[in-house]
């Protein structure tokens, strides 16, 4: 999927994948504050890999990130806690990333990233 984000200079990001971040801590490549998501929740029989499971309802993730950044080179550590029972559980995401300039568009620049993400 594309990863589509918008932010206010430095300091605020919101993304699909990752949600909403705030970078209270913003200082030689590090960065770090609290994050929130929402995830959207899905029945059994959506997804055969949820058989047994029943249904997952919709959860609001409450946490905090920290992230490294030098270069194109990144990586970020966030964990978050369901604050509204929708999965009762926590959730940790650890990923790396190259991110490279591939054109400029009206708003800025077009950014290619790969890299791997363990949730």
């Amino acid at each position: 999927l594309p990863y589509i984000s918008a932010g206010y200079g430095d300091r605020f990001e919101a993304t699909v994948q990752d949600g909403l971040s705030l970078n209270l801590i913003n200082s030689g490549g590090f960065s770090a504050g609290p994050v929130a998501r929402f995830r959207f929740g899905q029945e059994e029989n959506d997804n055969r890999n949820l058989r047994g499971l029943g249904e997952v309802d919709a959860a609001l993730e409450a946490g905090a990130f920290v992230a490294y950044r030098q270069g194109p080179w990144s990586v970020r550590l966030s964990g978050g806690q369901d604050v509204i029972d929708g999965h009762d559980g926590a959730v940790a995401e650890l990923s790396a990333g190259l991110t490279s300039p591939i054109a400029r568009g009206g708003g800025g620049p077009i950014l290619l990233s790969a890299g791997p993400r363990l949730t």
